[in-house]
Formats: structure tokens, sequence, C-alpha cells
């Protein structure tokens, strides 16, 4: 990303993304997740939560990184847009 679209996407993500994940299926995934998580930990040893978590923070990343390359997609299809 270029330094102009990083802070723009930075600023999108800080005020925009959340009103629209504030639907009911997310928030049922979402908690439905923290539920899961949270039997697991009970239930694994030390090593095998290490590992859940080391899982749990590659998916983070990822999700961040996916969700970076649809803001800069969205991006460059509106300025597409806004040449026609």
């Amino acid at each position: 990303m270029t330094a102009a679209v990083e802070i723009l996407f930075h600023d999108v993500s800080e005020k925009s993304f959340y009103p629209y994940l504030d639907i009911p299926e997310y928030n049922q995934y979402s908690l439905m997740e923290d539920k899961a998580e949270a039997r697991l930990q009970k239930v694994l040893t030390p090593d095998q939560a290490k590992l859940l978590e080391e899982l749990c923070q590659a998916r983070n990343y990822c999700a961040s990184i996916e969700q970076e390359a649809a803001f800069q997609a969205g991006l460059s299809i509106g300025l597409e847009l806004s040449r026609l």
C-alpha cells in the first residue's frame, strides 16, 4: 500500500468498518467463536493452548491482510468509476 492509501485505510477502519459489522449474523458468529475458544481453552494442555493461540493469531493476521486487500480493491474500483 502506498502511504496515502495506508493512512486512508487506517482512518476508514477506525471509523467506518464497525457499523457494517453491526448485523445479527456477525454478532452471532462472533459470540459462537468466543464460546468455542473458551471451551477449547478449558480442555487443552498448555502446549495445545499455545498452538491454538498461534493459529488464532495467524488467522487474525490473514483476515487483516484480506481486509486491506478488499479496501484497496474497492478504492481502485471507485477511482476507475470516477473516471467514467
